[in-house]
């Protein structure tokens, strides 16, 4: 390649990146045609930023096609451990669903089950038990 065919290309290349500078400022006359005067730093900063953007979009996303998302809600509540027996009731909770008819198993399921953490010996040992759910109209 010439010189002067590779002076072109570059020429071609930085007006290419200049076009893409969305912080060139007006001004009063025109500068070589152009209402704007946009430098290549802007553009370089405006595709750089676009970059980032995209980039922050679709990291934030990536749970979500991944199904990473837990869906249940979970509420700590800190009690006497020397009490063998927790009832939950005495603590407020509650829980209620309602539906205006009974929900496809092929759309989906509702479950709902008492979690414990215990801690022995510096080991944590989870448990879970299932609680019954039924129609309000039994």
């Amino acid at each position: 390649m010439d010189n002067a065919k590779k002076q072109q290309t570059k020429n071609n290349f930085l007006t290419w990146l200049k076009s893409f500078d969305h912080f060139g400022k007006p001004v009063g006359l025109t500068i070589d045609g152009e209402a704007e005067f946009k430098t290549l730093a802007g553009g370089s900063l405006t595709i750089l930023l676009a970059c980032y953007l995209i980039f922050i979009l679709i990291r934030s996303f990536i749970p979500v096609f991944l199904n990473e998302i837990d869906t249940s809600q979970t509420q700590l509540i800190n009690f006497d451990v020397d009490n063998e027996w927790f009832d939950p009731f005495e603590h407020g909770f509650t829980f209620a669903v309602g539906f205006p008819e009974p929900i496809d198993e092929r759309v989906g399921t509702l479950t709902l089950s008492y979690e414990t953490k215990d801690w022995i010996d510096d080991k944590e040992i989870r448990s879970s038990t299932p609680l019954n759910l039924h129609s309000c109209n039994d």
